[in-house]
């Protein structure tokens, strides 16, 4: 297509542009204390585990800490009542090493997608000799579409049906019987609650959303002002 990005590698964008936003979004929400704490407050770890506020801090930090180590397995111990003892059982910390799994796989496809797209342009750009790359940006803002479609009816299933939703990534992404817990005799599910994810879900979205939208909108006036 001469000076173009060939037809296939254009489609491709296109789709890799929803993966690309939501991975990392994914990834900044499982790097934010700020979310951490905001999920213990509103949802009242405190209170369901008995650890102050300063200790819920040091577990947040030790979660997200693990997430980014090469450790294989989270080894969390926490003093209560002067004595020291590990926070998670067995069944938790093989879980936390197959949550760490699944993250590590999500922030490869995100690296890929963003290295996919920066190819794409120098590609574009390439080929147009440094002027305006017309079939990057159409498939950039076909891709901004098709994620706001995306949040659109994710959004509508979360809000009418997130416990289902939640369990089917659970079937899809974990071996069964791995990832159901007793709330009474253990910790994760009472600092990680379902409330905590389904509002992490939404913000999740919400910020995707706002990206895509600030992206094509970008885009859109940038062309009308500079190239029309």
């Amino acid at each position: 297509i001469g000076n173009q990005i060939s037809l296939p590698l254009n489609m491709l964008l296109i789709f890799i542009v929803p993966v690309f936003l939501i991975t990392s979004d994914v990834r900044i929400a499982f790097n934010s204390l700020t979310l951490y704490e905001y999920g213990f407050d509103k949802y009242d770890a405190y209170g369901q585990t008995g650890l102050n506020s300063d200790t819920l801090k040091e577990i947040g930090s030790d979660i997200k800490d693990y997430f980014n180590s090469d450790h294989e397995f989270l080894d969390i111990k926490v003093v209560i009542a002067g004595k020291q003892f590990a926070l998670f059982n067995e069944k938790e910390i093989n879980h936390m090493k197959d949550v760490k799994g699944v993250l590590s796989r999500m922030n490869m496809v995100q690296e890929m997608s963003g290295v996919y797209i920066l190819a794409c342009l120098f590609l574009a750009m390439a080929r147009n000799k440094l002027r305006w790359p017309q079939s990057f940006v159409s498939g950039i803002s076909s891709g901004c579409l098709l994620t706001l479609l995306l949040v659109f009816f994710t959004a509508l299933g979360i809000f009418f049906g997130f416990e289902s939703l939640f369990a089917q990534f659970h079937v899809i992404f974990f071996e069964s019987g791995t990832w159901s817990f007793d709330p009474r005799t253990n910790y994760l599910t009472r600092l990680f609650t379902e409330g905590f994810f389904m509002d992490a879900s939404l913000l999740i979205g919400l910020s995707v959303f706002l990206q895509a939208s600030l992206v094509y909108f970008g885009l859109w006036f940038v062309k009308k002002l500079f190239i029309n």
